[in-house]
């Protein structure tokens, strides 16, 4: 979750309140990475990994889960440059990586490039539902058959509304992120209030199914946060 309304400054405005939620795992990052891991060992196996991260930010816990894989190339992008420098730093070296600086949604239409694994974490909630559909469609048209395109986000519950959301998220904050001050709650508050606009886990699964994916797993680590891995066969 990218923490400011300011997208040139997300990423070093607020890179301590970010570590700090990694690092209590509020947003499961450690049970999403670890099911990740899975597949991408997995798919690494078959052929080493050609990597599309969209949304990438410092790229630091995909960075780790790459260091023992077969990896031929790994493609990164974020709206941040302050983040993308700090992804150069964090994708292992003998890796081939480059980085795109810009929105997601337009970068991926320039991108002349296919990948046998597409990856986003926590970014794709930032874009209105069109775009969301339009985004999964470009994923499978930059996907190689037999690909894997993984999706990790934040969710409504069935039936709930984005005000809904904002208020049940914003209170569990308020309530149970005590790592944070009040000031690193409000911030994140504002942003989830005019920035996020999740959509449900079936929405998810409803676009992919309309671009041509195949869904293999739906992994509802919480109630607020969700992992989906989709094929294209």
């Amino acid at each position: 979750m990218n923490l400011s309304s300011d997208p040139s400054q997300i990423f070093m405005r607020n890179w301590d309140i970010y570590q700090k939620i990694i690092r209590e795992n509020y947003m499961k990052h450690k049970e999403l990475g670890e099911r990740v891991q899975y597949y991408l060992s997995e798919l690494s196996i078959q052929t080493p990994l050609n990597i599309l991260d969209i949304g990438c930010g410092d790229a630091h816990q995909i960075a780790g889960q790459l260091k023992e894989l077969p990896v031929n190339a790994y493609t990164g992008y974020d709206l941040s440059a302050q983040a993308i420098e700090f992804a150069k730093q964090h994708i292992p070296s003998p890796i081939k990586a480059k980085f795109n600086i810009g929105h997601m949604e337009e970068l991926i239409k320039d991108d002349e490039d296919t990948y046998n694994l597409i990856y986003s974490s926590f970014a794709i909630h930032h874009l209105i539902d069109q775009q969301k559909q339009t985004i999964i469609n470009d994923c499978f048209n930059k996907l190689e058959q037999t690909g894997l395109f993984i999706l990790i986000d934040i969710k409504r519950l069935p039936g709930q509304s984005i005000s809904d959301y904002q208020l049940s998220y914003a209170d569990w904050i308020k309530s149970d992120w005590h790592a944070l001050t009040k000031e690193e709650q409000i911030a994140i508050i504002d942003h989830l209030s005019t920035c996020d606009i999740p959509v449900e886990t079936k929405t998810y699964t409803e676009f992919a199914n309309k671009a041509g994916f195949t869904l293999l797993e739906e992994f509802e680590v919480d109630t607020r946060h969700t992992l989906l891995v989709f094929s294209k066969n």
